[in-house]
């Protein structure tokens, strides 16, 4: 598993123009030549945090299905996001003595479950992205809400840091089974959606559509996956 770099996002765009958020459902975007003003709305970003969490986190489906596994679980999830937040890296050899006995005793549950070791670090490691990519959406994407003017390029920019945040392509090529599948699928179609929506009015810019755009609504399968698109692709 390659170590990846983690951005704040909501810091690539100055705040050149910001504004009190207002109670709206949607998010706009007014295109002047190459510049763009985008408003995000306070109730827009909720409505989209509130459709990621609807689905059951990785880290409870993997405890679903390893009933043994208990709250000690839970911590080395965190341990693990936590390592991440701090210096972009997810590496559980760098874990404490505790964390690394439960680390090791999730591993050994192997031997009695219908997964491989290998199986049961990928199911981590999307835990831990699951788990991490909750803490961006309560901290640095409420940074998003408000009024923002920038140009075409740095829309340019903003989407293909969208783009590339989850290592979606990574994650789903070790789906190899419905077991996994079961597991890794539900929350990692569901962060995949929530970038794809952020990045909508970015992408909006970058193509010269003024416009409002109810981000919050869900896509078709199709708005994901077709367009010859890479989004969510590392």
């Amino acid at each position: 598993m390659r170590k990846r770099s983690i951005v704040a996002l909501a810091a690539l765009i100055p705040a050149l123009m910001a504004v009190q958020p207002i109670q709206a459902f949607a998010a706009d975007v007014s295109v002047t030549t190459n510049r763009c003003t985008i408003t995000f709305y306070a109730d827009e970003i909720e409505a989209l945090d509130a459709q990621y969490a609807a689905e059951t986190s990785t880290t409870e489906r993997i405890k679903q299905a390893l009933p043994t596994l208990g709250n000690d679980f839970d911590a080395l999830v965190q341990a693990l996001t936590d390592m991440m937040i701090e210096d972009s890296r997810y590496h559980p050899a760098e874990l404490d003595a505790q964390s690394w006995a439960t680390y090791e005793a999730y591993l050994n549950l192997a031997a009695e479950s219908k997964f491989y070791r290998p199986d049961l670090d990928y199911l981590l490691y999307a835990a831990v992205w699951d788990n991490y990519f909750g803490v961006w959406f309560s901290t640095d994407a409420q940074e998003l809400i408000g009024q923002r003017t920038i140009n075409k390029g740095q829309a340019n920019v903003q989407v293909k840091r969208l783009q590339g945040f989850y290592p979606t392509q990574e994650i789903s090529t070790t789906m190899d089974s419905d077991a996994k599948r079961r597991i890794m699928e539900p929350r990692m179609e569901a962060i995949a959606n929530a970038l794809y929506r952020l990045a909508t009015p970015y992408q909006a810019c970058i193509d010269g559509r003024s416009g409002t755009f109810f981000i919050a609504e869900t896509p078709t399968p199709s708005e994901l996956t077709g367009g010859g698109s890479s989004f969510g692709s590392s």
